[in-house]
């Protein structure tokens, strides 16, 4: 038997100024989300995000809300 080591999945940075989690929380500047799959995966800090998922392809939208 083979043992394989699944690759992990590349995913979908998207790094704005600003991310609105909710219309009843503040914006959080410097959060960004991951997308694996179509759906969102991660919400953390842009640099926490770099650092997790150096594999991810990474949109940068410096002066956009998210």
């Amino acid at each position: 038997m083979e043992n394989k080591m699944e690759k992990p999945q590349q995913g979908i940075l998207i790094l704005p100024k600003w991310l609105v989690k909710s219309p009843l929380e503040k914006p959080l500047s410097g959060y960004g989300m991951r997308i694996l799959e179509d759906k969102i995966a991660d919400i953390d800090r842009i640099e926490s995000l770099k650092k997790n998922y150096p594999d991810d392809k990474v949109f940068n939208y410096p002066e956009q809300v998210l």
